[in-house]
């Protein structure tokens, strides 16, 4: 059996309190891509993706190109916010967007395109300060004196003389905007307080995320998961802009995509085990992998059948056997967690430990009706928020 190489993927999620992001939305080419490579510490990682865009400014689109007509104070933290009005102030958007790049939840660094509604949730969660800043607090402005927050910056550093931030929205000169580093002195009038976010070791980082899908919205339970899974290489979508979430997977698509999460060399898995997957197809590679490392059989001795739709107890089943083979471990599931589902009796007897072990490990869920459903086809949504869970429990490093 070859030894499977891999490759350890790192995380992303991305939740909001936004709207969904419009399926005509065109993006403009990022000038100012996101450089920097997260560490999996949140507080570090949101500084250091906030910094790699020190000196970026908005635009006007139609100076770029006339196409897209008059749009001014266009930004690509706006844009990924779904934010359609472009002439607005960007620095809470451009908070949120540094959180997502970081791999930060909304539960943690909230995710908003307004001051105020940023602020209101952090004083909902007992942790915005009116002393006392730290580096990686969510600092807020209210030039105004009214208890409205008009600005907001991450803090950087703090020295006795006063607070470095990085910020977006900063007016450079009259009428010009930009991302920047700006010192404030500590007793600077237009300082409201502080938000501090209850970061932790666990990020889920992925770098320079983009979600190109105009059929993923954000309000989508699987959006995080499709962001995920074609940020860090282990899905495409059905072409350039559409991923087909509810399309139904095949057998040749999962063994694909798991191929693709492990970052095994299809240069060594050429051979062709089956009469149906003939050398030179895109998925010939990946059905050799799994067949080799024990993850996948035939559905006979001759045939793979890989466009064949695939069910929830085999996606499970062949994930199990990712596990055990990358994981070298056996794992020994409490049965009782079938109790829970009305249709556990319809799980086939060859699939009860890989799907017991999945409800335990939260690889799957039922319907929220107490239905298992084993027997149902697997949607490519669904596929890629089992391997997004699969990654939040075995965290790869």
């Amino acid at each position: 059996m070859k030894k499977i190489t891999a490759v350890f993927l790192t995380f992303v999620i991305s939740f909001g309190i936004i709207s969904a992001i419009p399926s005509y939305a065109v993006k403009l080419p990022d000038y100012f891509p996101n450089t920097y490579k997260n560490t999996g510490n949140q507080l570090e990682d949101l500084i250091g993706v906030a910094l790699s865009q020190n000196g970026y400014y908005d635009f006007e689109r139609d100076k770029i190109t006339p196409y897209y007509g008059e749009l001014n104070g266009y930004t690509k933290y706006s844009e990924w916010m779904a934010e359609s009005s472009y002439g607005w102030a960007w620095c809470a958007s451009f908070v949120s967007w540094c959180a997502n790049q970081a791999g930060i939840p909304n539960n943690i660094v909230v995710c908003s395109y307004r001051c105020q509604t940023m602020l209101n949730e952090y004083k909902n969660r007992g942790v915005f300060h009116k002393s006392n800043p730290a580096r990686g607090d969510i600092m807020f402005f209210d030039s105004n004196h009214d208890g409205i927050s008009e600005h907001v910056a991450i803090v950087t550093d703090v020295f006795d003389d006063g607070i470095y931030t990085i910020q977006g929205n900063h007016e450079y000169s009259e009428g010009s905007w930009k991302c920047a580093k700006v010192f404030y002195p500590s007793d600077d009038e237009r300082i409201y307080g502080y938000a501090s976010p209850a970061y932790s070791g666990k990020s889920i980082p992925v770098y320079n995320s983009e979600n190109p899908f105009r059929d993923v919205f954000r309000n989508e339970w699987y959006f995080g998961a499709v962001e995920y899974c074609y940020a860090n290489n282990v899905v495409n979508g059905i072409s350039r802009f559409e991923f087909a979430p509810q399309q139904t997977l095949t057998r040749a698509m999962f063994v694909k995509m798991l191929m693709s999460h492990c970052g095994a060399d299809t240069a060594n898995y050429q051979t062709s085990y089956f009469e149906d997957v003939p050398e030179g197809e895109w998925f010939t590679p990946s059905v050799a992998w799994a067949y080799e490392n024990g993850i996948v059989n035939g559905v006979s001795e001759s045939h793979f059948k890989p466009s064949k739709p695939i069910t929830r107890q085999d996606v499970v089943t062949i994930l199990y056997r990712y596990y055990k083979v990358i994981h070298n471990k056996v794992y020994y599931p409490e049965y009782e967690v079938f109790y829970h589902f009305d249709d556990y009796k319809a799980v086939d007897i060859w699939a009860l430990e890989p799907v017991a072990w999945a409800i335990e490990q939260g690889m799957i869920d039922g319907n929220g009706e107490g239905m298992l459903m084993p027997k149902g086809l697997t949607t490519r949504a669904q596929s890629v928020q089992m391997i997004y869970n699969f990654d939040l429990k075995y965290k790869r490093g």
